[in-house]
């Protein structure tokens, strides 16, 4: 909850900071991304609303790097207007899952018969949390998405 906390105030700071740097409204020459690996540029310039052409405010770019967090694949998202107009966000992808690892399902239901236990399961069994992880899109080789 603290690092959440503290992200989240790393990137309003962020914000202020970038907005501090341009004389706004500024009209946007380019738009471009850095520090995406996995997810491509396309997609994430695919929820911000402004084109190079367009004039933009401080709320604008804070909106389009709140839609760009928002997307889930990115702890960091820091925006930047250059001299020129030219709109940079700077993002940082969140880890890739290397390995799951299901320990702790330790809280089981008995099964019996006449008061006699016959056998103990899991509550959710292990191939349950596998199927749950993988229908929300976490997967071996992927980037967490923090937002599923």
């Amino acid at each position: 909850m603290k690092l959440t906390a503290l992200v989240i105030i790393g990137l309003l700071l962020a914000i202020g900071v970038a907005a501090f740097a341009a004389d706004f409204p500024v009209t946007v020459s380019a738009i471009a991304v850095e520090g995406n690996d996995k997810i491509s540029t396309h997609d994430i310039l695919a929820v911000v609303k402004f084109h190079p052409g367009d004039e933009i405010t401080a709320a604008d770019l804070k909106k389009a790097s709140q839609a760009i967090y928002d997307l889930g694949w990115f702890s960091e998202v820091v925006p930047s207007v250059e001299d020129g107009g030219k709109v940079i966000f700077r993002v940082k992808e969140n880890p890739v899952v290397k390995k799951i690892e299901i320990s702790g399902n330790d809280y089981r239901e008995s099964y019996g018969l006449f008061g006699v236990t016959l056998f103990r399961y899991p509550i959710v069994s292990k191939d349950k949390i596998r199927s749950i992880l993988r229908d929300n899109g976490v997967k071996i080789g992927k980037i967490l998405k923090n937002n599923s």
